[in-house]
């Protein structure tokens, strides 16, 4: 599916040759081309493509691993400059019944090298990798931390139940940390998984989608709680917008932008305010007046009477959406709610059996 900004007008979008059950999606490095991930259908593997917006055209970039096929790829990240993928891949085609036949991987995590074109496992220590986004700190000479979502469920006689993770749920965020050197999980021979660090666990629902803003040093990750906001240097969570969702996108700009939000079936925007030069709910806005971010909506604490009462509103951060999609038809977009920047496109792509898909920002 495409929603253009300027006209509202939303419609589907047939690449040619077809990329079965699209899922995860990234712009490529020169923001020309749209990296999408297939999840496979009937015995058909699933794998990786660049998928040209003006014309359609699909050209396949990876879909085996040493000759044996892929699950159903999940989600996708690259390097700034695009010459590195890291992508997950979990088993639900085969458990939610587009894919036939069994498994022939594991729950694992990749890493595509576009120069070399060469795959290597990242990691075989997940249930259900989901989400993946890099924290690229290189510039520091700290190297590089992906961070993964894993949904934690393991399908018994075709019911997925939760896993859970040392009593703390059915799912939670991790992190891959590079073991050293300046390629970013350039693998050493012969190469070895890594192992995992859990760092977040869920307390609702399964944690989805996420990405850094690198500026910021912020990391935005779905759960069933909503939006959860984690400043990455102190590993603390110092937000959350109230409103569960699947998947999160902004671009990498500073200052005050528009984040889109998905959730299942509706779309929401809001604005926050990434400032490298601030830590703590302030990073985000505040009550600044540049927009709202972590911290709760400032007039709702104000009005609380008792001091320790607003000082502990301020710590629990709740914000209000803007809803871009109406309830009788969630996939009908008010051409009035159009207002992110002029000819900007959202492109999302929904599989049957898959309500919420993946978005990606084409500016």
């Amino acid at each position: 599916m495409k929603l253009t900004f300027a006209t509202g007008e939303l419609s589907v979008v047939s690449p040619n040759p077809d990329i079965p059950m699209a899922n995860g999606m990234r712009k490529s490095a020169d923001g020309k081309k749209i990296i999408v991930l297939s999840q496979g259908f009937n015995r058909t593997g699933a794998g990786v493509f660049e998928l040209d917006p003006e014309t359609l055209e699909s050209t396949p970039i990876v879909n085996t691993y040493y000759g044996r096929n892929f699950n159903s790829l999940n989600d996708i990240e690259t390097t700034e400059d695009g010459k590195v993928l890291f992508f997950t891949d979990p088993p639900y085609g085969f458990e939610q019944g587009f894919r036939v036949g069994q498994p022939e991987l594991g729950s694992n995590v990749y890493r595509y090298d576009t120069t070399t074109k060469t795959v290597t496992i990242l990691s075989t220590g997940f249930q259900r990798p989901n989400g993946i986004t890099l924290f690229d700190d290189r510039a520091s000479g700290l190297g590089c931390t992906l961070y993964v979502s894993d949904s934690g469920f393991e399908g018994t006689a075709g019911v997925q139940l939760p896993r859970g993770f040392l009593g703390f749920g059915d799912s939670a965020v991790y992190s891959i940390v590079e073991p050293g050197g300046s390629g970013c999980f350039e693998p050493a021979y012969p190469a070895e998984p890594l192992g995992v660090t859990p760092i977040i666990p869920v307390t609702a629902g399964i944690q989805d989608g996420m990405q850094v803003h690198k500026a910021t040093k912020l990391l935005l990750f779905c759960s069933g709680e909503g939006l959860w906001i984690m400043d990455i240097l102190s590993a603390t969570q110092i937000g959350l917008v109230n409103q569960p969702c699947t998947q999160v996108i902004f671009s990498q700009e500073v200052g005050v932008q528009k984040v889109y939000i998905l959730s299942e079936r509706q779309l929401f925007t809001i604005d926050l305010n990434f400032d490298p030069f601030l830590r703590g709910t302030e990073a985000m806005g505040g009550n600044n007046g540049k927009g709202y971010g972590v911290g709760q909506d400032p007039k709702a604490c104000s009005e609380l009477k008792d001091k320790k009462a607003r000082k502990e509103c301020m710590k629990n951060p709740v914000v209000t959406l803007k809803e871009m999609d109406t309830n009788d038809d969630p996939w009908k977009m008010r051409k009035n709610s159009a207002n992110a920047q002029a000819g900007g496109i959202i492109i999302w792509y929904v599989g049957s059996l898959l309500l919420a898909g993946v978005l990606a920002v084409v500016q």
